[in-house]
């Protein structure tokens, strides 16, 4: 018995079709947010995005009661070649923007963010009430 292997050719068919324009189409209009990661520390809260090929000038964080919304919007770059075609291109950098609920226990006025090797981190020191104390000994009299 011979084993025949079943092979979709539909994607094939219509990319030769649309001479990879629907390919294109797909990366252009199909992205998803970065990943976020949530870090729970002794003295803060770290927020991680992974976001490469931002610049730190394309990050927006702002503050709103107990709200804390960082977004992006990537500038397009002005100093590419007119003449500049791109065979293929998947470096795709889309605005997002993410919401984050702050409890009581945080030290929202010293928030701080760094973006460094394609991540923007976001440090939210705890209030003192919510840091872990050490634990007392109590002597029995």
């Amino acid at each position: 018995m011979t084993l025949i292997r079943y092979e979709n050719r539909l994607p094939v068919l219509m990319r030769r079709l649309f001479d990879g324009e629907m390919e294109s189409w797909d990366n252009q209009h199909f992205s998803t947010s970065p990943a976020v990661n949530i870090i729970e520390l002794a003295d803060d809260f770290v927020i991680e995005i992974a976001a490469p090929g931002y610049q730190k000038e394309d990050f927006n964080l702002e503050l709103d009661h107990n709200r804390l919304h960082i977004s992006a919007e990537r500038k397009q770059d002005e100093n590419l070649n007119k003449d500049q075609v791109y065979i293929r291109k998947e470096f795709n950098y889309h605005d997002f923007k993410h919401t984050f609920s702050l409890s009581e226990w945080v030290i929202k006025h010293k928030i701080d963010a760094e973006y460094k090797n394609g991540i923007l981190r976001v440090t939210i020191p705890k209030k003192e009430e919510l840091k872990p104390q050490p634990i007392k000994k109590i002597r029995v009299n």
